[in-house]
């Protein structure tokens, strides 16, 4: 039997570990504004503009569309305390329901739905931005065009000086709402009438082998292992977008609780109106709903350049762009552009010819942002990735949990959330850093292992020549 290592800890130790994590947070809010948005060298003498309002358009009220907001909110007071001329941004926030949600717990939510009140908050909460409700079908040069959701087919156009796209990506019903699912009460109702249709099932479908096919197969199982649950995947393993490790143990995983995987396989949709078998599609591609730009319909992600822009005064952030330096889609990456995003206009705002940084090279130093995913399996295991790091088990799913919850609270207004939010951010920014420093000498120490091993079989083989010569 193999001893097992127990890690216990000295009298001084807890006071060291704290230390030491308080002064690394130190670190991190030192160096934050210079890891996130540049050093102050990227600075042109531009034209500054004066004194007036500068209207900025938030096209969703999520993550991304939220961060943006929050971090424009403050720009006015801060900026009126300097000597320049004061500029006041106008921010409203487009969002077709009275409501945001987190998205990442709707698969918690369909087996706990005792909970589902706890994952909604008002758009806009925390932040100085006018919530309209509507959708926007066109984004212009210098104005949106929304269709009201209070009055059908009225629209209305919203000049602005910057735009900010954020609609976020279109998962299928109930993962994401539908467009009957304005208020939350109707969304409250449709959720747990799919929760009731989840529970009388005897069969269930999952359509998608990525993060949220995979926490909706994971809580199924654990909450009901007696369904026979099916799960296809076009790509041949799970996780495709997370280190290898990951998909390996989600596989192993799901198999032991008797998922079955069709990995490599498309689902044929065959049996749909059954009504013992509930079928979810966990697969996110397009916008909810069609936007023209520029006059013609945008082609979804859309393609951003190296300073999220699609033109010099609209920018996307979010699910709803591609860009190479962002591998995944995720909360986090939403909330970093968007802050990323803000900064931008706050810059533009204050000097029209500002010489922008590109994201990511010139903040973080590196090709991509941090891959950065928390992935529950059931409530008490899970996996935890910091690029290709990976954490298993139950402190994974306490992290999830975490998240969770502290990114609702952030969503509803709590400043501490949000200030615990920032801290991790910059924390992750100055990890990144340091683990590509790491991999970077790694790399470096095993070439170098790599040419003494070959120099020294290359002089074993001449001395055996020698020999044979001789």
């Amino acid at each position: 039997m193999k001893s097992q290592r127990i890690i216990c800890w000295k009298k001084g130790d807890l006071r060291t570990f704290c230390g030491i994590f308080a002064l690394f947070n130190v670190v991190a809010l030192i160096l934050g504004a210079e890891m996130q948005y540049g050093s102050r060298k990227s600075l042109s003498r531009g034209e500054v503009r004066g004194a007036g309002v500068r209207n900025v358009v938030v096209v969703g009220g999520s993550f991304g569309g939220w961060t943006v907001a929050r971090k424009l909110s403050n720009f006015g007071t801060n900026f009126r305390l300097s000597r320049k001329p004061p500029i006041r941004l106008n921010i409203t926030m487009v969002e077709p329901n009275a409501y945001v949600e987190y998205t990442p717990s709707i698969p918690r939510i369909l087996v706990e739905p005792k909970r589902i009140s706890s994952i909604f908050a008002k758009p806009g909460k925390g932040t100085a931005a006018r919530v309209v409700k509507g959708y926007v079908t066109k984004v212009e040069r210098d104005h949106v065009e929304i269709v009201s959701c209070h009055k059908s087919n009225e629209t209305c156009n919203i000049p602005f000086d910057f735009c900010v796209i954020a609609a976020g990506a279109g998962y299928t019903r109930p993962i994401r709402p539908g467009e009957s699912e304005n208020t939350q009460k109707d969304r409250h109702l449709n959720l747990l009438t799919k929760a009731e249709e989840l529970k009388h099932a005897k069969e269930v479908v999952i359509v998608g082998g990525g993060i949220v096919g995979v926490e909706m197969a994971a809580d199924i199982a654990e909450y009901y292992p007696t369904k026979s649950i099916k799960l296809f995947s076009r790509s041949a393993k799970l996780l495709p977008e997370l280190p290898q490790r990951c998909g390996t143990v989600a596989k192993e995983w799901l198999e032991r609780r008797g998922v079955q995987l069709y990995l490599n396989m498309s689902y044929d949709g065959r049996d749909r109106s059954n009504p013992e078998k509930v079928v979810f599609w966990c697969i996110g591609s397009k916008n909810n709903r069609p936007i023209n730009i520029f006059g013609t319909e945008a082609l979804l992600p859309l393609k951003v350049d190296d300073t999220l822009r699609i033109s010099p005064s609209v920018f996307a952030v979010g699910d709803i762009m591609s860009h190479k330096g962002c591998p995944i889609k995720t909360a986090y990456s939403a909330d970093i552009t968007g802050a990323y995003v803000a900064k931008c206009i706050k810059n533009l705002a204050k000097d029209s010819k500002y010489n922008l940084l590109s994201y990511p090279g010139d903040i973080m130093g590196t090709e991509k942002e941090p891959l950065i995913s928390c992935v529950s399996l059931g409530s008490r295991n899970g996996l935890l990735v910091f690029n290709k790091w990976v954490v298993t088990g139950l402190f994974a799913a306490i992290a999830k949990s975490l998240v969770a919850r502290s990114k609702i609270r952030q969503l509803q207004g709590s400043e501490i959330c949000d200030l615990a939010w920032q801290l991790a951010e910059w924390n992750s920014f100055l990890m990144h850093r340091i683990d590509i420093k790491l991999q970077q000498i790694l790399s470096r120490f095993k070439n170098s292992v790599q040419k003494l091993k070959q120099k020294f079989i290359a002089n074993k083989h001449t001395q055996t020549e020698n020999l044979q010569l001789a």
